[in-house]
This record gives C-alpha cells, structure tokens and sequence, in this order.
C-alpha cells in the first residue's frame, strides 16, 4: 500500500464519519473527539505492548492476543491521518520534510566528529 491510498482513505473515512454522525460538529469539536479517540487508540496499543512483553498485570491478559498489537499500531497510524486530515495538513509533505531533517541532522552530527 502507498500512502496517498492510505491518505485517501483517511478522508474518504472523515466523510463517513461526518455522515454518520448527527450532532453536526464544528471542525474544532470534531478535531477535538479525534484527538481524545487518538489517546484512547494510544491507551490501547501501550495496553498490547505491555502484553507482548509480559508486563501486564495476570487478571488483564484474559483479553488479550498476540495479533492485537498490529492492529492497534494501524488504528493509531489511520486516526493521526484522520486528525491531520481534518486540520489540512499534508502528512505525506510533511513527514518528507521531517525525514529531511533528521537526515541532515546526522550528517552534521558525523562531519563534526572528522
């Protein structure tokens, strides 16, 4: 998959959801309920991390299943676009120009120690 099919489908996901919700929301309040469901999604992939590495208290690993744990790094991923979508912002740009820093911050980190 590339990410303007992934970006596509964050918007096409936006629309369903505004169709799908009756309350008709402004753009902030509806930034707002994605950034809460965000820490939720957030809540439950740390939830999985901790299971995948044992560390989660016995009672709680009843619910839990090896497989979960991609799909919460998925739901987290598709509900950042989906925030990012609602505020205009290009993700696919603007991880371009991060990766672009980050690649040139090692660049000078490795010609100062020559």
């Amino acid at each position: 998959m590339n990410f303007n099919k992934l970006t596509k489908f964050a918007v096409a996901e936006n629309k369903r959801l505004r169709k799908r919700d009756k309350r008709r929301l402004s753009r902030d309040a509806e930034v707002f309920a994605m950034v809460v469901k965000l820490m939720e999604e957030l809540g439950e992939l740390s939830e999985e991390i901790l299971f995948h590495y044992s560390l989660q208290r016995k009672d709680k690993s009843d619910k839990f299943k090896d497989d979960n744990l991609k799909y919460e790094f998925a739901d987290v991923i598709l509900c950042s676009l989906l925030i990012a979508d609602l505020m205009k912002i290009d993700v696919e740009k603007s991880l371009q120009v991060k990766m672009k820093k980050i690649e040139n911050r090692y660049k000078k980190l490795k010609l100062g120690h020559n």
